[in-house]
């Protein structure tokens, strides 16, 4: 198991972190197909390449198209994203 401490004392942007994360991953394409397989209704993610200043990363644009309000992310759905995050890229063998 990887194990990642995230210091969050003052926040962090849900798509910026998403970015990051997604950074990580060997197969970036698979774990946006994950997130959006969630079952989240009516949230879309699409990761596009950027560069600002100089400086190549990731943007994670998050994209809401539901009529009614949303509430929070759940546990249940945040259980969900930890899924995805270990079946894109599962613990090495020990």
């Amino acid at each position: 198991m990887r194990t990642i401490y995230l210091d969050c004392g003052m926040g962090a942007a849900g798509d910026m972190l998403t970015a990051a994360l997604l950074e990580l991953m060997p197969n970036q394409d698979a774990f946006v197909e994950e997130l959006n397989g969630l079952g989240i209704p009516g949230i879309r993610f699409t990761a596009e390449k950027c560069e600002k200043c100089g400086i190549l990363g990731t943007h994670m644009k998050v994209t809401i198209t539901a009529r009614k309000k949303i509430a929070t992310i759940t546990t249940t759905a945040a259980w969900r994203i930890s899924g995805a995050l270990s079946a894109v890229c599962p613990s090495p063998p020990r």
